[in-house]
């Protein structure tokens, strides 16, 4: 329109018409491009008019661009734009959260619809860009997750900052994170759609997570919805507990919000009922099954569809577990509910019909079934088309009653039919025909795992193949050519199934089909195909020999056929080299590779995928042989090759292929961690970005890679990193069947976490237990691995200080001695520790056995160390907790001796100050001040343990030289000195600490008794008037303390002749004993008896004798003697 015609409007208009005229003509439609453009012209000018107008041109354009790319054809293009992180951004800022999820899920959705359409067009031929499907999907939902949450980020962690997260959000801010909630659970619910149920799962999870942060969120509906969802996924995927417990939750939530009668009540009691059917609990299924009917029959009437769904699921479970003829009414009902309100051709018509079949052959009623059968099929072909599972499945059971019925030709009819449509489906699946190359990729990895619905399909295809087997000789002979066919298939499926006992039967029973009466003189290329197939089976079973044989077997009939191509005899020597390289006899299978190489590379030229896989067994050959070099050089061509032709590259080989890089930079001849990590971080990224991890080898796959990289992260120290990947391989390990590698991943992590620190220990302690637990059930509980992890169990639980630290040890000595025969170096570090925890228990004699038994097997393996030095010291701790301290004092020595050979400082400190200590009790004080004095050596080296333990030492031998040596100066000096430590960063401030007030105080007081016994009486008065200032400054309540030092202050002065001052500082103490303790205090008589001396001295004779009387009153009254007579 001329009013409308600004620059937005006209790129708009023109775009859009030019695309929507080229999707039309692109569609299936049979008007020109021309005459399609002119009949919707004028409607679809007025459309984009009216959108433009009510939308703007901005969101127009956000909402409409992916959808006119790929309508135009250019899916790369779209794909790039739904991943493009700056589109994500405007589009999410213009539409919000869930309108920005809805157009991205609604646009994948349109393109790869549009994808297959093209796909099928071109039958089934790569389209002219290579298209990666899955990472465009993955990546376009991971860019919109990440601006979501991005945009809630200072949310998230304002709730986490909180202790109750409810309560910290606002309810403004509470729409916004659930906002962003129900935009996740839109893209968890399309992921699921698309079979990615891992990763539903985790956008569910995230989606719960911030629904839950919102005031009221965790008892919101629409945690509700998101936990129904989750525990339907959970079910698909076979997580019956987990799901249960969603469905449980959400049930919780529904019933408290909504009332009992509501509909979505009714649908998680539906999906709980027919959970609990699958399981086998009869009882509650019933309940919740009757329950969610009554509601749907309330709220729609008895005859609806939901209601049919319900009793039909009643059906089931009466089928299983009550009367089966009571279950025959419900399907009835449920099936004329079904075809009242949908027509007889609708699938769930179908699919009821279907089960009732099933149940009247239960009931032997197959005149009955065959006909419900017969319907079902009608329609099942009429809605899925012909070549469908469901028809297969369908074929199957017709095939089953027949063949009950008698009516074998019919039922050989029908098997053959199923089998046609499976083997059908399969290849679809697979991309057509296997290639010719596939006898040889089978050996580079683990067999590969088949997706479940391939699997599935396999699984039924054996099940029409036995059946079909026996009816096929009983109605065309034994010798039909179809006999030898159906075990040849028979073959194939069970190996694609892994069950390599029952493939190498059907591939005997070709074998003796094809040869007939006589083995070996016929022998043609089928034979030789056949002996390869079953050669690879016995490979897979780890009978290398018998694979060995069959392969050699195979290659001389193919040499001896002259029309044998040279591409078909090195397939045979291929795999003989395979399996001498199972046998380990490296260097038969490297000639044997080298020659296939030569072969491959005249063939199919240097860049074919066959010869990039023969390149790869050629360098594994070398690696095997320690030449990691020529391995590498191999090794890294092959992945040059694979790299250079993605349309044709196996990523699974691929990702085994990085791995034995990986395995290589890290030998010691190589020793490149980097490289190494690199490789398995590129592993790790193609099973998520080209596999489905979520398949069985795959699974495995990743499991080595974050292994493998764990492991070298530890092994450089770098215990975060480790921690992560081995973290991930033990989640991935929880759900496979290899429990003593979880074990041993679990182990791993044990020590990871012990390894920093005591804040990790509980997680430590966890991992070890489930380790052990493993260990035992696993391995053996009398296996030495089981017993390497209950002593280090034992350690964390010592640390935590356990009770059960302990036992665990002594099961672990039991075990060790189970399996060395002589006590070896793990065996004396057992009882060592055994023996400190006794001494802990104070149970010192059994600790003494134990100890000694770790001595004496710590002196005979080792000699002197200082393990041995370590249980010396603590035998002379039980010898010295039993009073037995002279013998305690020959262990010390010995410990202190070995110590300083070893240089071993904290040890020496150790040792030396238990020695001091036990001296110091024998009253042998001066082998106790050497001792200390050698635990101030030991703290030289140890800058950090100064201010602590020096000056403790220091404290120590100061007393020792005041009270028993009489060294006054020697005491004075360590006093000093450790008082200068202790000081050395005071402030204003330390002395609000009692603990350090109490330790100056206490050195500076020692430090003028020494002086004062030193005679040093000038030293001593600072150190006493310190003293009394420190206690008028900080501890004024004190009293007695201060009365203390004004005793001795006053003798000073008087012993200096300072008898004024004497008489002034005695006075006030005086004082102050009279206030605390009253007149008849032997305390106020010793001041009385020195304060008299002063006045005496002075010539103040009535007032010393006055004292002298009081004092000598008080002591006659005490019977002090001394003091009288001092008097």
């Amino acid at each position: 329109r001329p009013d409308k015609k600004t620059i937005d409007c006209l790129i708009i208009h023109d775009s859009i018409h030019k695309q929507y005229g080229e999707y039309l003509a692109f569609g299936d439609h049979d008007a020109s491009f021309q005459s399609v453009v002119n009949k919707n012209s004028r409607p679809w000018n007025e459309a984009v008019s009216r959108a433009a107008r009510s939308l703007g041109f901005n969101e127009f354009t956000l909402k409409m661009l992916p959808t006119n790319t790929m309508r135009s054809a250019r899916f790369q293009d779209t794909f790039d734009l739904l991943n493009d992180m700056t589109f994500v951004r405007k589009r999410t800022r213009v539409l919000g959260p869930i309108g920005t999820c809805k157009a991205h899920v609604g646009d994948m959705d349109e393109l790869l619809s549009l994808i297959e359409k093209q796909t099928c067009r071109s039958n089934n031929t790569i389209l002219e860009e290579e298209l990666d499907e899955r990472q465009g999907l993955m990546g376009a939902y991971e860019q919109v997750l990440k601006y979501c949450m991005h945009e809630v980020d200072d949310l998230t962690k304002k709730s986490t900052a909180g202790v109750d997260e409810e309560a910290v959000l606002s309810k403004s801010e509470g729409l916004r994170v659930t906002d962003v909630g129900i935009a996740l659970h839109l893209l968890g619910a399309s992921l699921g759609g698309y079979g990615f149920f891992d990763l539903e799962m985790r956008y569910y999870e995230d989606a719960l997570r911030l629904k839950k942060l919102a005031p009221g969120g965790s008892r919101s509906l629409s945690a509700s919805d998101t936990l129904h969802s989750m525990g339907f996924s959970l079910d698909n995927a076979g997580k019956t507990g987990r799901s249960l417990e969603c469905y449980d939750q959400a049930l919780e939530i529904r019933l408290e919000c909504l009332g009992e009668d509501d509909l979505r009540v009714a649908e998680t009691l539906h999906n709980k009922g027919a959970l609990l059917c699958e399981e086998d609990r009869a009882n509650e299924s019933m309940e919740c099954l009757e329950e969610a009917l009554r509601i749907r029959e309330w709220h729609h009437g008895e005859e609806h569809e939901t209601c049919a769904d319900t009793m039909q699921w009643m059906g089931n479970l009466l089928r299983k577990h009550g009367d089966p003829n009571e279950a025959l009414e419900y399907f009835k009902f449920a099936l004329s509910i079904k075809q009242k309100r949908l027509g007889s051709d609708d699938i769930d018509v179908a699919n009821t019909l279907f089960n009732t079949a099933v149940l009247l052959d239960d009931i032997g009623k197959y005149e009955l079934s065959l006909v419900a059968y017969k319907e079902a099929l009608r329609i099942r072909q009429l809605v899925l088309g012909k070549m469908s599972q469901e028809v297969a499945d369908t074929l199957f059971c017709i095939g089953n009653v027949a063949t009950v019925l008698e009516k074998e030709t019919d039922a050989l009819g029908n098997y053959t039919d199923a089998i046609d449509i499976l083997e059908s489906l399969i290849r679809d699946a697979t991309g057509s025909q296997q290639k010719n190359i596939d006898d040889t990729m089978l050996f580079i990895s683990n067999p590969k795992s088949c997706s479940v619905e391939l699997s599935t399909n396999y699984e039924k295809l054996t099940q029409c193949l036995e059946e079909a087997l026996p009816l096929t000789k009983l109605v065309m002979g034994s010798d039909h050519p179809s006999v030898y066919d159906l075990l040849v298939r028979m073959g194939d499926s069970y190996m694609k199934l892994n069950d390599y006992d029952n493939a190498i039967g059907s591939l005997m029973g070709a074998l003796r089909a094809r040869r007939g009466d006589n083995p070996g003189s016929g022998d043609d290329e089928e034979v030789a195909c056949l002996l390869q197939k079953k050669g690879i089976a016995h490979l897979y079973k780890k009978e290398v020999a018998r694979a060995k044989k069959t392969f050699d077997e195979a290659l001389q009939i193919r040499r001896r056929i002259p029309s044998t191509s040279s591409i078909q005899q090195t397939s045979s020597t291929y795999c003989l080299g395979a399996s001498y390289y199972y046998s380990n006899d490296y260097s038969h299978a490297l000639l044997l590779f080298q020659e296939c190489l030569k072969v491959y590379i005249k063939e199919s030229g240097e860049d074919s995928p066959i010869v990039a896989q023969t390149l790869y067994w050629t360098g594994k050959q070398y690696a095997k042989l320690g030449k990691p070099g020529k391995a590498l050089e191999f090794l890294l061509s092959a992945l040059r090759i694979l790299k250079k032709d993605k349309a044709a590259t196996d990523y699974f080989v691929v990702v085994s292929l990085l791995h034995s890089i990986g395995l290589v930079y890290e030998q010691d001849a190589v020793s490149s961690p980097e490289m190494a990590l690199k490789c398995y971080a590129e592993a790790i990224g193609l099973i998520h970005s080209k596999l489905q991890p979520e398949n069985r080898q795959c699974a495995k796959s990743l499991i080595a890679a974050h292994e493998a990289s764990g492991m070298l992260c530890k092994k450089q120290k770098e215990t975060d990193q480790a921690i992560e990947h081995l973290e991930k391989a033990h989640g991935l390990l929880e759900s496979s069947d290899d429990k003593s590698r979880l074990a041993s991943v679990s182990d791993t992590l044990g020590m990871l976490y012990e390894s920093k620190g005591q804040e990790d220990l509980a997680s430590a302690k966890k991992h070890y237990s489930n380790a052990y637990s493993l260990y035992e059930k696993h391995v053996g509980r009398d296996k030495l691995a089981t017993s390497d992890c209950a002593f280090r169990l034992a350690g964390v639980l010592k640390l935590l200080q356990s009770s059960l630290a302990l036992d665990f040890y002594k099961e672990s000595l039991r075990v060790r001695r189970l399996n060395v025969h002589q006590d070896d170096e793990r065996a004396g570090e057992i009882l060592y520790f055994v023996g400190t925890i006794l001494i802990k228990d104070k149970s010192f004699k059994l600790a003494v056995d134990a100890l000694e038994e770790s001595l004496a097997i710590g002196k005979s393996l080792l000699g002197d160390c200082r393990q041995v030095a370590d249980t010396y010291h603590q035998l002379g701790k039980a010898y010295h907790e039993m009073d037995q301290s002279e013998k305690a004092l020959i262990l010390y020595k010995e410990c202190v001796r070995i110590n300083k050979a070893e240089g071993a400082t904290d040890s020496l400190y150790r040792a030396s100050l238990s020695l001091a200590k036990c001296a110091a009790s024998c009253s042998q004080f001066q082998l106790a001040i050497d001792s200390y004095n050698n635990c101030l050596v030991a703290m030289q080296a140890d800058e950090s343990a100064l201010d602590d333990k020096s000056a403790l030492v220091l404290e120590k031998m100061g007393d020792i030289n005041l009270l028993h040596l009489k060294k006054f100066e020697d005491a004075a000096k360590s006093f000093i000195d450790a008082m200068e430590i202790r000081r050395r960063h005071e402030t204003e401030e330390s002395f609000e600490d009692d603990v350090y007030a109490n330790q100056i105080l206490h050195l500076v007081l020692q430090a003028a008794k020494s002086f004062t016994l030193s005679n040093d009486n000038e030293s001593a008065l600072m150190y006493y008037n310190e003293h009394i200032d420190l206690l008028d400054k900080y501890f004024p309540d004190e009293e007695d303390l201060l009365a203390d030092s004004l005793l001795e202050l006053g003798n000073v002065l008087s012993a200096k002749a300072s008898d004024d001052e004497a008489i002034e500082k005695l006075s006030d103490c005086l004082d102050i004993k009279l206030n605390l303790h009253g007149h008849d205090s032997a305390d106020v008589s010793d001041v009385r008896y020195s304060l008299a001396k002063c006045h005496a001295k002075c010539g103040q004779n009535d007032r010393a004798a006055q004292l002298f009387g009081e004092a000598l009153r008080c002591y006659e009254a005490e019977g002090n003697y001394q003091g009288v007579c001092n008097v």
